[in-house]
């Protein structure tokens, strides 16, 4: 009888700690969505702006084929090219509207392939109005063949949003002089670790590559 109660007992404490470990990784999951709330709030000008230039350049393009479609001998070729100006910003209108979803998406961690400098590039991407209404000139330096990373895309992009606007802020308060953000990425390659000589010859031949992510402000 004791051993059939310990088991039991056992069995509830199991089920009671795996209890606690969902609700914790719920708890995480709407941090996370309130943190990436929170930013897109504080970037909502650029946001704004990104996605309002594009879309004025589709109702003055559709206006201006209208016209050389109008006349009596119609302008088919500049019509044609406004009608392509029209997809390429309605194109660019919705990207912006996608990362903005992606960022407010509730959703669990996902591991993916992701592209760091093309993730870096979208997030600038929505933080070119802040940098120019903030005076800060944006200095970016890519390297080429970084390895692609198996991560969280939507968490790395946060990570970076929020390393970016936190050097904005921190530059606003400089009474004068330059204001510049510098984003760097990097490849770096070491070599594993061996406990003697021959190991780290051995190791040589398997050297391992990562990316390393710079964002440096002025102030």
């Amino acid at each position: 009888m004791g051993a059939v109660t310990d088991i039991t007992e056992r069995k509830s404490a199991e089920e009671e700690l795996h209890q606690k470990e969902i609700s914790l990784r719920e708890a995480q999951a709407q941090l996370a969505l309130v943190s990436r709330v929170t930013t897109m709030g504080e970037l909502a000008v650029s946001i704004a702006h990104e996605v309002n230039q594009p879309l004025a350049g589709v109702l003055t393009n559709a206006n201006a084929s209208l016209r050389w479609l109008a006349v009596d001998s119609p302008n088919l070729a500049e019509a044609r090219e406004g009608i392509l100006r029209i997809i390429r910003d309605g194109k660019r209108a919705s990207d912006v509207v996608m990362r903005m979803r992606a960022l407010f998406k509730k959703a669990p961690a996902a591991k993916e392939p992701v592209d760091i400098n093309e993730t870096i590039q979208e997030v600038l991407t929505l933080t070119e109005t802040e940098l120019e209404r903030e005076g800060v000139s944006l200095r970016t330096q890519f390297a080429d063949n970084l390895p692609i990373v198996i991560g969280d895309k939507i968490q790395l992009q946060q990570v970076i949003l929020n390393l970016v606007i936190n050097g904005i802020e921190a530059m606003s308060m400089l009474d004068g002089g330059p204001r510049e953000l510098c984003v760097v990425s990097r490849k770096l390659t070491q070599i594993p670790y061996g406990p003697d000589q021959k190991a780290i010859e051995e190791n040589a031949s398997r050297k391992l590559e990562s990316s390393l992510l710079l964002v440096r402000d002025r102030g």
